[in-house]
């Protein structure tokens, strides 16, 4: 039986080269953790629409719906803040970033699919 020509066992590798490639390893771990931790955190998202949806004094959802909204988060025992976005963008951000609530979404045929429906926060 003929031995290869290379050597079987693993070529000892320096000290200083484990433990910056142990670095690498654990920089790379945290960094792909953070990007998970991130999508698993609720977004809340709506447009300004008044009375339903307007801004408070600290930039964020105030209004009949958003109240609404922030009473359920509450009581489910669920944090999160909810932003007001032009319309465009609040919708790009339900449909791509998963956890994202949209409230006051008008229900169409064409939007049945593409959603989870919770329920009506009014009737118009």
């Amino acid at each position: 039986m003929l031995q290869p020509p290379y050597r079987t066992a693993p070529m000892p590798a320096s000290r200083p080269a484990r433990y910056l490639l142990a670095g690498w390893l654990l920089l790379l771990s945290g960094i792909s953790a953070y990007g998970q931790q991130a999508d698993k955190e609720l977004m809340v998202v709506t447009e300004p629409w008044p009375p339903y949806n307007t801004f408070s004094n600290d930039d964020t959802a105030d209004g009949a719906h958003a109240l609404i909204v922030q009473r359920a988060l509450a009581l489910s025992g669920l944090q999160a803040q909810t932003g007001v976005y032009p319309w465009a963008r609040a919708m790009a951000l339900a449909q791509s970033r998963p956890n994202t609530l949209l409230f006051s979404l008008a229900r169409t045929p064409e939007r049945e699919n593409k959603f989870i429906w919770i329920g009506k926060l009014s009737q118009t």
